[in-house]
Formats: C-alpha cells, sequence, structure tokens
C-alpha cells in the first residue's frame, strides 16, 4: 500500500509539472499572437520606433533562440531610419539565461512526463486499477486548486514583487535589472506584458486541471459503481 501510494504521489505531481511546463511552452514560445496583441496594447512600436515587419523579426528571433532553434540574436533592425542592433549587450547577456531557464523547463518536463509513464506502469502492475491512480487527481486538483487560487490573489495584489523574487531564484546575476531608457528587451516586454502571459499560462493550466479532474471523476465513479 505504501509503494501504491508513493508511485500515485509521483503520477500526480509529473502530471502537474508536465502541463504547467507545457502551458508555460506554450504560451512563452508557441503564441506569437499573444506577442503581437500584447504589442498593440503596449504601444511598443512607437515607444521602440520601429515597424511591424522588424519587430515580427524581432519576436521570431527571440522565440527561436529560447527554443534552441538558433544560437545567435545579433539581429540589425530600423530604428528611427537607421540600421541598429536591436539588442545590447547586458540584454543578449541575459537572453542566455532566459535561455537556458527555458531548457531547463524542458529537460524537467520531459522527466516528469517520463516519470508519469513509468508511475502509471508501475501502479498497473502493481495491481492499483484505473480507479486507484484516478484518485490521487479526483482529491488532489481541488486541493489543488485552492492553493493555486490563494497564489493567484496574493500574486495580483503586488505582481512587481512576485517578479523579482522569481527572477532572484532562478537567476543567479543582475543582468534581469534592465532600464527603459538604455535596454530595448524591456520595452517590448514590460511588465504588464508578464502580467498577462502569467494570467494566460494560469487559465491554461487550470482549464488543463479541470478536464484532468472530470476524466479521473468519471473514471473514479465508473470504477465505484462497478464496484458497488
Amino acid at each position: 500500500m505504501a509503494l501504491r501510494a508513493f508511485l500515485g504521489i509521483i503520477l500526480f505531481f509529473s502530471v502537474l509539472i508536465v502541463c504547467l511546463l507545457t502551458s508555460v511552452d506554450y504560451v512563452a514560445l508557441h503564441d506569437k499572437e499573444f506577442y503581437y496583441s500584447q504589442y498593440q496594447k503596449n504601444n511598443v512600436y512607437e515607444t521602440v520606433s520601429i515597424n511591424e515587419e522588424d519587430l515580427e523579426k524581432v519576436t521570431d528571433n527571440l522565440i527561436n533562440y529560447m527554443k534552441g532553434s538558433i544560437n545567435y540574436l545579433n539581429l540589425i533592425v530600423d530604428i528611427n531610419g537607421t540600421e541598429t542592433q536591436f539588442f545590447n549587450s547586458r540584454e543578449l547577456d541575459h537572453m542566455v539565461d532566459v535561455r537556458n531557464l527555458m531548457m531547463s523547463g524542458k529537460n524537467i518536463r520531459d522527466g516528469a512526463a517520463v516519470a508519469a509513464v513509468i508511475s502509471f506502469a508501475a501502479l498497473m502492475y502493481l495491481g492499483a486499477g484505473l480507479k486507484s491512480a484516478s484518485k490521487y487527481f479526483v482529491f488532489g486538483i481541488p486541493v489543488l486548486s485552492a492553493c493555486i487560487a490563494v497564489l493567484g490573489f496574493i500574486i495580483s495584489r503586488d505582481f512587481t514583487t512576485a517578479f523579482n523574487y522569481f527572477h532572484e531564484i532562478f537567476f543567479t546575476n543582475d543582468l534581469w535589472q534592465l532600464d527603459y531608457t538604455r535596454d530595448r528587451l524591456i520595452n517590448i516586454v514590460p511588465e504588464s506584458f508578464f502580467i498577462a502571459m502569467a494570467l494566460k499560462i494560469g487559465i491554461i493550466f487550470v482549464l488543463v486541471l479541470f478536464f484532468i479532474w472530470i476524466i479521473s471523476l468519471a473514471v473514479f465513479l465508473k470504477k465505484r459503481n462497478k464496484a458497488a
């Protein structure tokens, strides 16, 4: 029983990690329309004095760099009629850290996916059955959702502090502390951009959790009714 419980907990948290990091991956690395809509809302084109075509090139390079598809960000674009390298050396150094963080997230997600498959297979091998596996999600997701709601409320009260804590935890230098008057990166993705991104990631994550909970509940109740 102890082994089954351990495997069930591993399965539960592994699936959660996969869902969360996949949500982050989708919004940050695949949803270009999100970037473009935020540029419009935040008046980025006027602030940076760049046209839509060049900013799309910057966005493509930025996303592909974070994905690991390219190894450079030295993009020359037109700024106020002058051919200019878009990112300065501080921004380029910071993006190395961001890329490493994104790649680490991908590796963690892949590892969690493997752990989920192995723990699920082990549960089935030990005769736990789908009902036993599903109960961890049936009872665990509501508790997790309550924790997410509390955390979301706390972050919404002071996003700037939460944002700073995030950087202090995941980065070992101060390169992330950019200057609006000097650095273009913080002008194309200001704090309001990250607020919107965090909200969208949270919504997708919660919707995925709700879907998993519905499926798990259906399996749990079906198996219980059969047992009765």
